[in-house]
């Protein structure tokens, strides 16, 4: 399944179905960017505002994988993504 395409509502549908499928309890997450060429990686990406917004309605405590300043990859927790969240 090509996954390149995803829209914020296809990345809201996936969630939705891991909770359907049983999956209440995230511990992590990542948003991961799909290969553009056949030698192309997929890899480790920030995920967009609206994604930040539908992990954190998980739990505040959800670890996401987010590529660090010197291209490592680190974890934060979905809260710190949304400091000024006040819902």
């Amino acid at each position: 399944m090509d996954l390149s395409p995803l829209t914020d509502a296809d990345n809201a549908l996936l969630e939705r179905a891991a909770v359907a499928a049983g999956a209440h309890d995230f511990e992590r997450i990542a948003a991961v960017e799909h290969p553009r060429g056949e030698r192309d990686a997929a890899r480790v990406v920030s995920p967009c505002g609206v994604c930040r917004e539908l992990i954190a309605d998980y739990g505040d405590d959800v670890r996401v994988l987010v590529r660090t300043d010197d291209g490592d990859v680190g974890g934060v927790r979905a809260a710190e993504l949304l400091q000024a969240r006040t819902w």
